[in-house]
Order: C-alpha cells, then sequence, then structure tokens
C-alpha cells in the first residue's frame, strides 16, 4: 500500500489542496488544470458569471463529454478502460467537494 500524497492545484483563482496516490498527483494536477481552463473560459466569455456557476458549467460539460463518450456503445468510438474513468470520477468528485467547501467558507 503506497503512501498518499498531498497536491495543491489552483482552480478559478483559488488553491485547493487534494490527496491522491503519488502515481495520480501528475494526472490529477493536469486536470485540475484543465479544469481551470474551461471555468476561466467561461467566466471570460460572461463577465458577469460567478466562479461558483462557472465551475458547474464546466463540470456539467466534462459529464457531458463523459456520458458522449460511454454512451456511444461498442465500435463506435474510442476503446473505454472503465476502471480509469471510474478513478478519474472518484477525483473529480474530490476536486468538487474540495471546491465546493471552499466556496462554502
Amino acid at each position: 500500500m503506497s503512501d498518499k500524497q498531498t497536491i495543491s492545484v489552483r482552480i478559478a483563482g483559488k488553491d485547493h489542496k487534494l490527496t491522491c496516490e503519488p502515481s495520480d498527483a501528475a494526472s490529477l494536477a493536469a486536470a485540475a488544470q484543465a479544469v481551470d481552463m474551461r471555468v476561466e473560459k467561461l467566466r471570460s466569455g460572461n463577465g458577469q458569471i460567478t466562479s461558483e456557476r462557472a465551475m458547474a458549467l464546466a463540470a456539467l460539460d466534462i459529464a457531458f463529454e463523459y456520458a458522449k463518450l460511454t454512451q456511444g456503445g461498442v465500435g463506435s468510438g474510442p476503446s473505454v478502460d472503465e476502471g480509469r474513468i471510474e478513478k478519474l470520477n472518484r477525483r473529480l468528485d474530490q476536486a468538487i467537494e474540495s471546491i465546493q467547501g471552499a466556496l462554502d467558507v
């Protein structure tokens, strides 16, 4: 069993500490950066949108892309590693919970 690693990511101008397996740290940091880029794109397109709404819309966009990948059926798209997707979903859930906790403060 490996030790957990804590990484710091920045999303929507706020720092968040996340715990993960050391082998997942780079991927989680990259995922956080991708979420941050989506949030910033949404915010730049609409100066009145709140960070919370931008994060919710970014999460919806990511979930929609995931749904399109997994609902395509056999032979209709790229191969999907269900175990990896579940792992990514858990990480996204952790990140969203961390972000939500920071917004509630």
